[in-house]
């Protein structure tokens, strides 16, 4: 960018600093780059944000007299101090960003200054391969998508169980055992059933229990969504690795971070096995009560 600055104009270099500032809220200014190159940090603490100034005088082709310019580039890795709401995180996110800004009094020189600016910025930043991305960008429609999942699932197995119960319960109704062909006791017989049946309320634990287990799966969905969604809400991190503390805490983060996709994972996978399971303990119970009738 120096280089640009005095090939098309006369342009000097009047100031340059660098603000340092960490995570316990103090700042270091270096003034210059050798300064900064040669400055070590001994205190234990992380550089969250970065500002860097250029001060130049320059005397554009049409102007008589040199011109001040300042150009600064802010790298913030300062995340929130709380945790954003899923339902607030599309509009208000905690992540870290590139910011920079240009005074300028020449508006060709400033919108140069700004494309060269804006591309090498760019080739600093490490992208997400597309699936990542994607993952990311739409966990809270996953996430959804795997609690409503849970919940049809669990609506499906009680209506197949209850056609299933109701088909079972005809059938034992209708098929009185150790009688005769004789009509009055074919009847006292299907009587009895119909008494053991009421008596014993098998119609009336089946509902009591598949209303229990419907509440039970959309709790159970919902927890399933959020889990999913909580695993990759987060935006990837940025770091500033300025001190030793700040090395640290970035292998710390990456760690947590790959843990992350694991638990996406463990997630997915848990939610299809955990509702399998819960229709089938749910199956097997009305199959019981099936079996335990008159």
């Amino acid at each position: 960018m120096h280089q640009r600055m005095t090939q098309q104009n006369d342009a000097s270099l009047i100031q340059f600093t660098v603000r340092v500032i960490h995570d316990d809220g103090t700042s270091i200014l270096h003034n210059t780059l050798d300064d900064f190159n040669n400055y070590n940090e001994v205190r234990p603490v992380c550089s969250k944000a970065a500002v860097i100034t250029w001060t130049y005088l320059v005397k554009f082709n049409n102007k008589d007299v040199p011109e001040k310019q300042e150009i600064s580039v802010n790298f913030d890795t300062q995340r929130l101090p709380f945790r954003v709401p899923a339902l607030l995180a599309r509009s208000f996110y905690d992540t870290s960003m590139v910011r920079f800004r240009i005074k300028h009094t020449d508006w060709t020189w400033g919108a140069d200054i700004e494309g060269r600016l804006s591309a090498h910025l760019e080739n600093l930043l490490l992208k997400e391969s597309p699936l990542k991305c994607w993952l990311r960008t739409n966990s809270g429609r996953i996430g959804t998508t795997v609690g409503f999942s849970t919940v049809l699932l669990s609506v499906a197995c009680v209506f197949a169980m209850m056609r299933w119960f109701a088909a079972k319960q005809s059938e034992l109704l209708s098929n009185p055992r150790n009688v005769a062909t004789d009509t009055k006791e074919e009847l006292f017989s299907r009587l009895e059933l119909v008494q053991g049946a009421l008596a014993q309320g098998a119609w009336f634990q089946f509902t009591i229990s598949s209303f229990l287990f419907l509440i039970t799966s959309v709790v159970i969905g919902f927890i399933l969504g959020n889990w999913v969604d909580d695993s990759l809400e987060s935006a990837p991190p940025s770091f500033l690795r300025l001190t030793n503390q700040s090395e640290k805490q970035r292998d710390e983060t990456l760690r947590v971070t790959r843990n992350s996709w694991r638990r996406f994972g463990l997630s997915v996978v848990g939610s299809v096995i955990l509702g399998i399971l819960a229709n089938a303990c749910f199956a097997g119970l009305v199959a019981y009560w099936h079996s335990a009738s008159p």
